[in-house]
């Protein structure tokens, strides 16, 4: 729809961000008025979490050189990136930062929605982030030009990307506030998972949105928890009257997620993510763990199972070793997840009452139907010993009863015929079992877990493991392996062959963006990056992505901004006329 310039202010003295509608567009007199009268209807908003607008100009207008001037809105300058390029540096970011994010945004369409005013285009690079981790949602009504509501403009622009859009948008239906909605949890998606809910051409996507066919984000990334991947679902649901009806609904649900993990002050929480997502996410996790399995127990107490394995479940995808939380999911009678990938099958339960031993299976999911087998206990002493095998997917469950029995006897099995039979000791009784011969394969077993730089997703021998998760052990057989981490084909990739010993456990960590060459050229004295001092004139090395840059001279701070170095090409950082990276 238009272009966007950095301008100056002469007379307010600061710079400007300016976007001049093209001049092909400009010419129609139906689409200069939608421009500006949306615009003005921008411009009134007033939301720490919407892109400021400051001035609209008229057609035709004559300019100080005499020129006539096209159409044009001028906006605050926002120096700071946006998410889809941080996404990219810095992959998916904790499921609370996720939910954090979604807050402000909700907030700023809670305004716009009260306005009148639906934005139709919420997406990752739609949202901008300013000092001090201040979100921005821009871009509000420009594909709005026309006054119908078909996907396709006169123009023969799509009104809104496809990846994002709703269904009734994708259909070219009347799209209300609860369309933007559906384009918000399809960036939360994003933003959680580091994948679009949708890809392809955009006819299969459009066919894709109609027919709600995405993979559940909690499959794509699983250390998410289910509270997210919950809102993002019902944000995310084909029928509108299916979702949230409003902003204010969405944000109730998803201060929910934040408030369990013992985590409120959305704007110092993302000020302190955006100056080291790093160090954030090493900080916090150790809070957020203590506050969830305090809300576990809570549950528990209040005989909310559902909601108490799901936070338990939350702690192991964090930790996966944590004693406490394995104990809770296996009171609970829920199995402990193995890698977040192939989780541990359920247990086989055998009780004695009565003369008659019945035993249940119960699957992962709470709604499938438990498999009964009765078991006669009353046999000739000579048959005392009664045996079950419980066909489970590829492995099998055997459980065993004598008459030093105990109350129950629980099985857990993985795939793949491994099994473990324990025996529950009860006041009563001396427990034994008796297990059953169960083939299990001689092979020796690793684990490896990956710690990449960026979000990627993880192949050994060339299958594919779903995406890269801080602390999620994979289980490999002993032996050589070719481990690698992508961004996709012709995209980011670390890759490395490694020899793993059977029982061992192998740390893969790996950088899948090269540092950027930087050399200090400004005409200060030095340069403050991330509460580091560099002299002008030093080279180094920095990670891609966006920097906060002080030049100082002498003490004197003389300008501060926001700096991307970019992956691609080496950064000589000026501060004339501005601060930057040029070739």
């Amino acid at each position: 729809m238009a272009s966007v310039f950095r301008g100056r202010d002469t007379q307010l003295r600061r710079d400007v961000a300016l976007k001049v509608l093209h001049p092909h567009l400009a010419k129609r007199k139906d689409i200069v008025a939608r421009f500006q009268r949306e615009a003005r209807a921008v411009a009134a908003l007033s939301h720490p979490h919407i892109l400021q607008v400051f001035d609209v100009g008229s057609p035709g207008e004559v300019g100080a050189d005499g020129v006539a001037e096209p159409p044009f809105i001028v906006m605050e300058v926002v120096d700071g990136g946006n998410l889809r390029d941080f996404l990219l540096d810095h992959g998916a970011p904790l499921a609370e930062v996720v939910a954090f994010f979604g807050i402000g945004l909700c907030s700023a369409l809670e305004v716009a929605h009260a306005a009148g005013i639906v934005h139709r285009d919420v997406k990752p690079a739609n949202v901008m982030i300013a000092e001090p981790g201040r979100l921005v949602l821009s871009d509000f009504g420009v594909a709005r030009v026309e006054d119908s509501d078909t996907l396709v403009t006169q123009t023969g622009a799509v009104l809104g990307t496809p990846a994002f859009m709703s269904p009734e948008q994708a259909m070219g239906e009347p799209a209300d506030a609860r369309s933007d909605l559906y384009s918000l949890g399809a960036t939360l998606y994003r933003l959680a998972t580091g994948a679009l809910p949708f890809s392809g051409p955009t006819p299969k996507v459009i066919s894709a949105i109609s027919r709600g066919d995405f993979i559940a984000p909690q499959r794509k990334n699983p250390a998410m928890g289910a509270p997210l991947a919950r809102a993002i679902e019902k944000l995310m649901a084909t029928d509108p009257a299916h979702r949230f009806q409003t902003a204010v609904e969405a944000r109730s649900a998803l201060e929910e997620v934040v408030k369990v993990a013992g985590l409120r002050d959305v704007d110092k929480e993302l000020a302190d993510y955006f100056a080291g997502p790093g160090e954030y996410n090493a900080g916090r996790t150790e809070t957020i763990v203590a506050a969830t399995l305090i809300a576990a127990r809570t549950a528990v107490d209040a005989r909310a199972i559902p909601r108490a394995r799901d936070l338990a479940d939350r702690v192991l995808a964090l930790a996966p070793d944590h004693q406490e939380a394995l104990d809770l999911v296996e009171t609970l009678g829920a199995a402990p997840p193995s890698n977040r990938r192939a989780m541990w099958l359920s247990a086989a339960l055998v009780l004695v009452a009565g003369g008659a031993v019945a035993g249940w299976l119960w699957p992962r999911g709470d709604d499938a139907p438990p498999a009964v087998v009765a078991i006669d206990a009353g046999a000739p002493a000579a048959d005392a010993t009664a045996v079950v095998s419980l066909p489970l997917g590829d492995a099998t469950v055997a459980a065993v009863t004598t008459d030093a029995v105990p109350d129950r006897v629980i099985a857990r099995v993985r795939p793949k015929d491994r099994p473990t039979v324990r025996p529950v000791v009860t006041p009563d009784a001396a427990p034994q079992a008796v297990v059953a011969p169960v083939p299990v394969p001689a092979v020796e077993l690793a684990t490896v877990t990956f710690a990449m730089s960026a979000w990627c997703d993880v192949y050994i021998d060339g299958t594919p493991h779903g995406r890269a998760v801080r602390g999620d052990k994979i289980e490999v057989t002993a032996g050589k392996h070719l481990f690698s981490c992508t961004q996709g084909k012709n995209a980011a990739t670390w890759t490395e062959t490694r020899t793993v010993k059977g029982g061992s456990h192998t740390s893969l960590a790996g950088a899948l963006l090269a540092p950027v060459p930087v050399t200090v050229a400004v005409s200060g004295d030095r340069v403050e990056i991330r509460g580091k001092s560099y002299k002008n004139g030093e080279k180094l090395r920095l990670p891609p992505g966006p920097h906060r840059v002080k030049v100082f001279r002498g003490k004197a701070e003389t300008q501060s901004m926001s700096v991307r170095f970019r992956s691609d090409r080496p950064c000589k950082l000026v501060d004339t006329p501005r601060l930057q990276c040029v070739k």
